[in-house]
């Protein structure tokens, strides 16, 4: 039986490693590498501006959910509206009714 060897490589010295270039690797940009941690205020109405304290980057905060609190007033405000057009258009087809008579 015939056995294939090969030659053995010859070792890297600290030199050689040295002389070889090294790939240059393009840098994320600061902003994606931050693990932000952010500091939001107190809620003082529908949004917060928070502040990472790492990168000082700033961005708004819902302080609630859809369809509560502030959307929910709104919301509200809306439907106590339509509810007053309603009994105008219809307090106005009465007069309308009683002019034709």
């Amino acid at each position: 039986m015939v056995r294939l060897t090969r030659p053995p490589r010859p070792a890297l010295t600290p030199l050689a490693a040295a002389s070889v270039p090294a790939a240059k690797v393009a840098e994320p940009p600061a902003k994606a590498a931050c693990p932000h941690h952010w500091q939001i205020p107190s809620p003082n109405g529908p949004t917060s501006l928070g502040t990472c304290k790492t990168c000082g980057e700033t961005r708004e905060f819902r302080n609630s959910i859809p369809g509560g609190g502030w959307e929910r007033e709104a919301s509200e405000a809306r439907k106590a509206r339509a509810a007053a057009v309603r009994a105008q258009s219809a307090a106005a087809a009465v007069q309308v009714a009683r002019s034709r008579r």
